[in-house]
């Protein structure tokens, strides 16, 4: 019986405050997740779709060794067009690191590219 006569104003208190401790909690939780993606930059790791063969084909080319970005391209689009293949984005990447930043996936458009030599010259 004394247990009982105890249990009865802490279980009425619990249940009088329990839609508060619901809001809290819930609070607590779209907090946490909006630190989480706020702290990972998930804007910027949204993946671009990919482009097409015929918008690869309207590049936009300043000349020899500047290239401006379009709206959609990437850097694997851009050495595939421009370099013959997509793995040599690398390339690309390392010659505008101060250009591009710490995130490669994130090109800005009318960003102007440095290429890097197509080819090398062959010694005769």
């Amino acid at each position: 019986m004394l247990a009982a006569s105890l249990l009865k104003p802490i279980l009425k208190f619990i249940k009088i405050h329990e839609v508060a401790i619901m809001i809290a909690l819930g609070f607590l939780l779209v907090v946490s997740v909006a630190l989480t993606m706020v702290g990972k930059n998930w804007w910027q790791e949204i993946r671009r779709p990919s482009i097409d063969q015929q918008a690869a084909s309207t590049v936009k080319q300043i000349d020899d060794q500047l290239y401006e970005v379009q709206s959609g391209d990437c850097l694997w689009t851009i050495a595939q067009a421009q370099l013959g293949s997509g793995f040599k984005w690398a390339e690309i990447y390392q010659a505008n690191r101060s250009v591009i930043g710490r995130n490669p996936n994130l090109l800005y458009p009318q960003t102007r590219l440095r290429l890097p030599n197509q080819a090398p010259s062959l010694i005769q």
